[in-house]
């Protein structure tokens, strides 16, 4: 089998799949296309993995979305060419100031 793309193997295993459900092949040519089938189903679940692992690489990187890439260019033109130093962006955390507890006064609350 020489090299296909991914998508010419998948489209050839179903054209394969779908005569051998036929049932109407002689028993020598229904190994031989089972044989194939079984090769273009190994390639196809190859290219799979390969294609999973690149996206699990990419989704692990530090990327830039498309948006922040911009609004770099965009500060970069706005200060002349210039590049400033800035601090990496880091997350805000809100901190919540504790309340000292001040004693109620019973006498005028409205109900």
């Amino acid at each position: 089998m020489k090299e296909k793309s991914f998508e010419s193997s998948l489209s050839s295993l179903e054209k394969i799949t779908g005569r051998l459900e036929e049932g109407a092949l002689p028993l020598d040519e229904a190994l031989k296309l089972f044989e194939e089938g079984v090769k273009l189903s190994r390639y196809c679940e190859e290219q799979l993995n390969k294609a999973r692992e690149k996206i699990e690489i990419l989704k692990n990187c530090d990327i830039p979305a498309e948006d922040e890439e911009n609004d770099e260019n965009e500060d970069i033109k706005n200060s002349g060419g210039a590049i400033a130093a800035t601090d990496e962006k880091k997350p805000k955390t809100a901190k919540k100031k504790q309340k000292k507890s001040e004693p109620i006064d019973e006498e005028n609350l409205l109900f």
